[in-house]
């Protein structure tokens, strides 16, 4: 949820960012960083078990809570009490975890992905890096659990999956409660938004509340285990592949390994009180630990834009409000933190603002951040390539909003477009639709005439681009191809076209590369088989008639729409929405008719002919014949 709108900071070349001592309000930083440093473990011995798990039944006798409690409606008074229990629990909890044996801390850690084990390393980046990968996991495994006994959605944040009744029901109010005192309550420790929003700094993370997220998992594990629940695993996304669109823009980092760090060493949008953050950033990127190396990096690139965009009022972790995010500071709406005369585009250029959208926001895009945040990747898999773009990227930010000059070059951003835009992503697949057309068998020497209705549509499009009749339909699909790679179109992201006509063109353009594989398949299946039986001869040559006009028809429609396109107006008509459903009914019809077990080609005739008919109607009267653009 988004604060109330503020006023984006606007900066001078020569202002620098003013670092906070702490992005932690007072509030956040005393039941965080003082508190802990006053309680003690005595009397809380025998909240763990001899195998290190939780002991729930002492936990509750130590809370005391009412079995219908509602976490979210009670007073900051009320966590303080109860917070100084919920630490002597989790005092324990780290004690136990440092002093059993490697063998049980081995079975603890083997239910959660590959991490730094805090009992080995204690340093404050190790950490902060197993607490993100571990509150990650831990929503995943509870996304699971819920997803086994519902069938409705998975609640996207772990706020609302640890507040569900099935959650509830599976683990007990009190294992339910005690994670939301931890991880799932923006007025208790809220470690998983604070540590993914980037807020914490060195020093504030206490070892043994990251020891005791590891402990919490095993027993929430260990409750499913003793149930003998069937948990639905939910397969991991491949994120590598959401990412290919936009991979190999950057030059690799490695070969700029000591420009980096130089300039990471000067960069005035580090705090110092992060630094190390950054140090264990490029530690890992190095030594090849990509999944990681992300992990650190997503929170201190949202850190940075909010550090330099936003006041000083909203730049620390509050325990009753929401944070702004990054989601919210390059959002493709107007920005909580933009004003009407100046903006974050302005600051960061269109190019940059599109390349982070690309990345993080358009649902065609990767998201990265939300699906890494939200446990749904598995870390081993992420490979260099993606590693590479999204540190180049963050790199870039940095130095854009520095004002310094840095590791990636200026002009390279400049040459950004965005590729996982809707309008980008209908240029892409009409692009894909030309290519279908082009690997068509090629009919055209049959010399099989096309219906008058075909014919007619075929010339009238013609006219609209100036094509010469006598052109042949390969050589028009090349140069139609050609034209939807040109600048116009590459930009098209940009003209801000109605949302819903994008969304219907790019239905019904998708279709073609189906009924090209089916047409494919079933041109070979009755060549293969028209000498074996009269009937069989005479299905492919009915098949043979109809394909070259079929051809011109899927070609017609997706040439006026790219005509549209240079007319936005026309294209965002009512008119023109009615005609792109027409268009996606013929072409879903097509689709079922064509396949090579009915080869219904007269009905396929038939629903071409009044196709050709109505998009030349709608030619003739709604658009105005124009000289090649």
């Amino acid at each position: 949820m988004a604060k109330s709108r503020s006023t984006l900071v606007k900066r001078t070349r020569q202002e620098e960012v003013e670092h906070p001592p702490t992005y932690l309000s007072n509030y956040v930083h005393n039941i965080l960083v003082d508190l802990p440093k006053n309680v003690s473990t005595c009397g809380y011995e025998n909240t763990l078990t001899d195998e290190a798990l939780f002991n729930w039944t002492e936990i509750k006798n130590i809370l005391r809570l009412p079995d219908d409690l509602v976490i979210f409606d009670q007073p900051l008074e009320w966590f303080k009490d109860k917070l100084v229990l919920i630490w002597g629990i989790i005092h324990a909890a780290g004690k136990t975890f440092m002093k059993i044996t490697p063998e049980k801390r081995a079975k603890l850690l083997s239910c959660l992905p590959k991490i730094s084990d805090p009992s080995v390393d204690r340093s404050p980046a190790a950490r902060l890096e197993t607490t993100l990968i571990v509150t990650a996991a831990f929503e995943r495994f509870l996304g699971n659990v819920y997803q086994s006994y519902c069938s409705r959605p998975v609640p996207f944040l772990l706020r609302d999956l640890l507040a569900t009744d099935e959650i509830s029901e599976v683990f007990g109010s009190i294992p339910v409660t005690f994670s939301q005192f931890l991880a799932g309550c923006v007025s208790g420790l809220n470690v998983r938004n604070i540590s993914w929003h980037g807020f914490f700094s060195e020093n504030e993370l206490h070892i043994n509340l990251v020891s005791c997220l590891i402990i919490l998992f095993a027993s929430m594990a260990d409750i499913t285990n003793s149930k003998q629940l069937n948990n639905h695993q939910r397969p991991p996304v491949n994120l590598i592949a959401r990412s290919g669109i936009l991979l190999n823009f950057f030059p690799d980092l490695r070969e700029k390994e000591n420009e980096t760090i130089e300039y990471l060493d000067r960069s005035k949008l580090v705090n110092p009180v992060q630094r190390i953050y950054w140090e264990r950033i490029l530690q890992s990127f190095k030594s090849e630990r990509y999944g990681e190396c992300l992990v650190m990096m997503l929170p201190q690139l949202e850190q940075s834009l909010r550090t330099y965009f936003c006041p000083s009022n909203l730049l620390c972790a509050q325990p009753s409000e929401f944070y702004v995010t990054l989601d919210q500071i390059i959002s493709v709406v107007p920005s909580a933190i933009d004003d009407e005369s100046c903006t974050v585009s302005d600051v960061l250029g269109e190019n940059l603002l599109e390349m982070l959208r690309d990345a993080f926001v358009y649902m065609d895009g990767p998201r990265i951040r939300d699906k890494i945040s939200h446990g749904e990747v598995d870390l081993q898999d992420i490979n260099h390539a993606l590693c590479n773009h999204v540190l180049s990227m963050a790199l870039g930010v940095m130095m854009v909003l520095s004002q310094e000059e840095g590791v990636i070059e200026q002009c390279l951003l400049e040459t950004y477009l965005s590729r996982a835009h809707p309008s980008s992503c209908l240029r892409r697949v009409m692009d894909t639709g030309l290519v279908c057309l082009l690997n068509w068998p090629d009919l055209e020497s049959t010399g099989i005439i096309e219906s008058s209705d075909v014919l007619s549509l075929r010339y009238t499009v013609y006219d609209l681009f100036d094509i010469q009749h006598c052109s042949s339909l390969r050589d028009v699909l090349k140069q139609m191809q050609d034209f939807v790679n040109k600048d116009y179109f590459l930009r098209l992201h940009r003209l801000n076209l109605d949302t819903s006509a994008v969304s219907q063109a790019r239905k019904l353009v998708s279709y073609f590369q189906a009924i090209s594989e089916r047409i494919t398949e079933a041109y070979h299946f009755g060549k293969d088989r028209c000498d074996t039986r009269p009937r069989h001869r005479k299905t492919y040559e009915r098949m043979i008639a109809i394909l070259p006009q079929l051809r011109t028809t899927l070609f017609a429609i997706l040439a006026t729409l790219v005509f549209v396109l240079t007319q936005p107006a026309v294209f965002s008509s009512d008119h023109h929405k009615r005609l792109l459903k027409s268009g996606i009914k013929f072409v879903e019809n097509v689709l079922s008719l064509c396949h090579k077990e009915k080869n219904r080609w007269l009905e396929i005739e038939q629903l071409t002919n009044n196709i050709s008919s109505q998009y030349s109607y709608y030619i003739n009267k709604n658009i105005e014949l124009v000289k090649k653009l």
